[in-house]
């Protein structure tokens, strides 16, 4: 069955496209372009296709801060993103929450950090605004300076 907007003979080029091909049990190998993923249902052996959307959200919110600092000035030495996700009980277990922390090393003022954040979430994050509507966020911004004082 042709897709809407398909002429049966193929879909049209997308803005974006991955292949995945299967490699035994629940194991999967994605190809975007050049690059390749390994992805592991069971999570034995791979990433488990719901860790890599937890990446991908936390990757894209990870380009967005360091983009928006470096065009305010700010001077960031070190960034590392921890997001981790509720999911609902009865299948399809989809998430309820996001939780993202993000941990700045380098001289960043506490706003321009707090404004990086909201603006990547509110506005350029295209793989959280993907996501449905009701998922609940949650993100913190902690910032250590390179003279070893945190502030929080």
């Amino acid at each position: 069955m042709a897709a809407e907007g398909d002429d049966g003979e193929g879909a049209r080029e997308r803005d974006v496209s991955v292949q995945l091909d299967w490699q035994g049990d629940l194991r999967f190998l994605a190809r975007a372009g050049e690059w390749t993923t390994e992805m592991d249902g069971n999570t034995e052996r791979a990433t488990s296709p719901v860790q890599m959307l937890l990446e991908s959200v936390g990757g894209c919110a990870a380009v967005d801060m360091i983009h928006i600092l470096r065009k305010g000035r700010q001077e960031p030495t070190g960034l590392e993103v921890r997001v981790s996700a509720d999911r609902a009980e009865e299948h399809p277990r989809r998430l309820t929450r996001l939780e993202v922390r993000f941990e700045l090393t380098g001289d960043v003022e506490r706003a321009a950090a707090e404004r990086a954040a909201r603006l990547s979430f509110e506005t350029y994050c295209s793989c959280y605004q993907s996501l449905r509507p009701d998922i609940e966020l949650d993100y913190r911004v902690t910032i250590d300076r390179q003279g070893g004082e945190e502030d929080r």
